[in-house]
């Protein structure tokens, strides 16, 4: 029976054995480690410790419970000023891109709020909220508030205006007029937001946490730094690589892919 199958029946699942682009990765990677590998015998271990001692270490703080331990207040910061920054960054920009005078009134404040640096808002959060949950919570709001405005306002200001127009005429009431004329338009903006800002959020909470806060993913590397221990800052900042990747892989790719179908 098999053999009078056609030849590309009996070979369907060949091609789900076989993906080039995972191959390729795979292999990058690799090149990758054996490159870290071959520079780590160089130098002393205290400087640049290989992968090899970088993975007994990982596992050691693993079966300790030291990463589980710092990894969740780092998600729940993030998670919390991002949660917030984006949802009300999306609804200023739409606001503020459906009425000029709200935007020429918040144009200048945001403008400001952006061009502070980060480090400045973090020794700022330690004065006023001391080491406590709210100074790295209030960092990520305040960088990632602006992040999400301005690109939602790109989206609202990219609209055709004469669809707004049409239900006004109509005298569509605001929220109908967000809903069906404004959102469908700028859903690519949104997840481009919700992506950008994202990237900022993890980025800042590990520079919240060194200067305010005495746990989480960026205590633990400025207390590894701090007591010389390369390989454990080795492994937080692969810690915080990996747990990104997951997010923007596994939530950001699947609406993103989510988008572009419904487009």
């Amino acid at each position: 029976m098999i053999r009078s199958l056609p030849a590309y029946n009996r070979f369907a699942f060949a091609p789900r054995l076989y993906n080039p682009t995972l191959l390729r990765n795979v292999v990058g990677v690799l090149a990758i480690l054996g490159i870290w590998q071959g520079i780590s015998l160089l130098y002393p271990s205290y400087l640049l410790p290989g992968p090899v001692e970088v993975a007994h270490t990982f596992l050691r703080l693993l079966l300790q419970g030291e990463i589980e331990q710092q990894l969740w207040p780092t998600v729940y910061r993030t998670v919390a000023g991002y949660s917030v920054a984006t949802v009300l960054g999306i609804g200023l920009g739409i606001a503020m891109g459906s009425n000029k005078y709200l935007l020429d009134f918040v144009r200048v404040p945001v403008t400001i709020v952006m061009a502070i640096p980060g480090l400045s808002w973090a020794f700022l959060a330690v004065i006023w909220f001391g080491l406590t949950e709210a100074s790295p919570i209030f960092v990520i709001f305040v960088i990632t508030l602006p992040i999400a405005l301005v690109n939602t306002l790109k989206g609202v200001q990219q609209v055709d205006r004469r669809l707004v127009e049409m239900a006004r005429t109509h005298r569509a009431p605001y929220w109908m007029i967000v809903r069906d004329v404004y959102l469908p338009s700028i859903l690519p903006y949104i997840f481009s937001a919700l992506t950008v800002s994202m990237a900022f959020a993890w980025k800042i909470a590990i520079v919240a946490e060194m200067l305010g806060s005495s746990s989480g993913l960026g205590y633990a590397m400025l207390k590894a730094r701090d007591y010389i221990k390369t390989d454990e800052v080795f492994v937080w900042t692969l810690v915080f690589v990996f747990l990104f990747l997951i997010v923007d892989n596994g939530i950001f790719r699947t609406i993103e892919r989510m988008i572009v179908k419904w487009q």
